[in-house]
């Protein structure tokens, strides 16, 4: 309660104990129901498998960072297009990483804008493979990068490439594993210094960002918020 009160004041812990009594029934709201809707329509439109949810326990996952992973769960295309389209960049010069990847939706959605290089990292063997099948059977007009790969690994234990990058994060694990990935890039940052941009969705943990000593807010609503390293 002291926490919540700490990172949310009194309204934001009243609505977050509503939502944790109603979670039962979540699934029903039209808010929920109108996405899994929409989801579904993504797949069906683009040949693919996305927007049934997956719980980790179900899966076979060896990995250190086990306890901090989320559910799998799929984007929203509506507030992921804003949030990218939000960013002030030539997408040829960059690439995209996303951490926690799951079945790949947003590697995807991702596809559609002419990035360099677009890389899946996902401890999840079960959902690498998914996403490697959602690969070959995408089917977009739209899309304009072709090079897509999705990694088996722990996001902690990542090695980030050292190019100009968009790391993008939907709340895929706890603070903990969420601070150590972020310390792993600033060090890569630090070796060798290069534009970058962190896109952070359903921003939870957002506080491991706010904290970090080294990073600005570039812009923030509910859905999202977009920070960038200060500059030396």
């Amino acid at each position: 309660m002291q926490r919540s009160l700490a990172k949310r004041g009194l309204g934001g812990t009243v609505r977050a104990g509503l939502d944790y009594l109603t979670e039962p029934f979540a699934s029903y709201r039209p808010r929920r129901l109108a996405k899994r809707f929409t989801d579904w329509r993504y797949d069906r439109r683009h040949h693919v498998d996305t927007s049934v949810p997956v719980v980790l326990g179900r899966l076979r996952i060896e990995a250190p960072s086990l306890r901090s992973g989320k559910r799998y769960q799929a984007t929203s295309e509506r507030i992921f297009r804003r949030a990218l389209e939000s960013l002030p960049i030539e997408h040829r010069n960059f690439a995209f990483l996303d951490f926690g990847s799951g079945k790949g939706k947003c590697l995807l959605m991702a596809a559609d804008y002419p990035f360099a290089e677009i890389v899946g990292v996902e401890f999840a063997p079960e959902l690498v493979e998914i996403a490697r099948r959602n690969f070959r059977t995408y089917r977009s007009r739209r899309q304009k990068c072709r090079n897509l790969q999705t990694v088996a690994c722990d996001a902690a234990l990542y090695p980030v490439p050292a190019r100009p990058s968009i790391f993008y994060f939907y709340n895929p694990f706890g603070p903990d594993i969420l601070m150590k990935v972020v310390e792993n890039i600033r060090r890569s940052l630090q070796a060798f210094p290069r534009p970058a941009y962190f896109l952070y969705l359903n921003p939870f943990h957002r506080e491991v960002f706010d904290q970090a000593g080294w990073l600005s807010i570039l812009k923030e609503c509910p859905d999202y918020c977009i920070y960038v390293p200060d500059r030396p």
